[in-house]
C-alpha cells in the first residue's frame, strides 16, 4: 500500500499540476503541500491544521478524501516512524553590549580626557613667548579681568649667557625683581 503522501504526489504530477500551482489554488502554502507528499509529519503544523490542509488537498486533486485523513492517522501514529531532529543554530553573540556597567566608565573616562584636553588646551593657549635680548630685560604683563579691574605683573628678567657664545639652549634668564599691582 503506497503511502498517503506518495498519493498525492502522483496524483498531481498525473495531473501534470506543479507544486506552486497547487499552492495558488488551494492556498494552502507551498512547503506544507511538500510536507503532506513527502509525509514530513515534523514540517507540518498541529494535527486539526493538517487534517483540514489534507481535506482541501485531496478534494483539489480529486482523491478520496476520508481515506486519506484515516492512511494520515495511521500512518502518523505509527511508532516506527522516522522521528529527524535539525539541530539549531546557535545564538550569535554580540561582541560589544553596551551596559550601564560598561558605559559609565566609559562616559567617567572620555569626561576625564576631555577635562585634561581642556587644561592641555588653556595652558598651551595662554602660554607667550617673550624675545629676550641679552643683558637686562623689563616685562610687564596687564591683564583686564571680567569685572573691568586690570592687574599688572613687573619683571626684570636679565639674560645671561653660559660661556661666551649665547646657542639656544644655553641661555639663561634670571628673574630679578618679582612686583604685582592691582588697580
Amino acid at each position: 500500500m503506497a503511502r498517503f503522501g506518495e498519493t498525492l504526489r502522483a496524483q498531481r504530477e498525473k495531473k501534470g499540476i506543479t507544486l506552486e500551482q497547487a499552492a495558488s489554488d488551494t492556498r494552502i502554502r507551498e512547503k506544507f503541500l511538500k510536507a503532506l507528499e513527502d509525509s514530513d509529519y515534523q514540517t507540518l503544523p498541529g494535527a486539526v491544521y493538517t487534517k483540514g490542509f489534507l481535506r482541501n488537498y485531496a478534494e483539489y486533486l480529486e482523491l478520496p478524501t476520508e481515506e486519506l485523513v484515516v492512511q494520515f492517522h495511521q500512518e502518523r501514529d505509527q511508532p516506527d516512524a522516522p522521528r529527524t531532529f535539525k539541530p539549531l543554530n546557535p545564538i550569535a553573540r554580540r561582541s560589544y553590549v553596551f551596559t550601564p556597567a560598561v558605559l559609565v566608565p566609559v562616559v567617567v573616562l572620555a569626561g576625564i580626557v576631555l577635562f585634561v584636553s581642556y587644561l592641555y588646551y588653556q595652558f598651551v593657549s595662554f602660554a607667550v613667548n617673550v624675545q629676550l635680548s641679552r643683558g637686562s630685560n623689563h616685562i610687564v604683563v596687564e591683564v583686564l579681568d571680567t569685572t573691568g579691574k586690570v592687574g599688572r605683573v613687573s619683571r626684570t628678567v636679565r639674560l645671561e649667557s653660559a660661556g661666551g657664545a649665547s646657542p639656544p639652549g644655553g641661555a639663561a634668564a634670571i628673574v630679578m625683581e618679582p612686583a604685582y599691582t592691582r588697580q
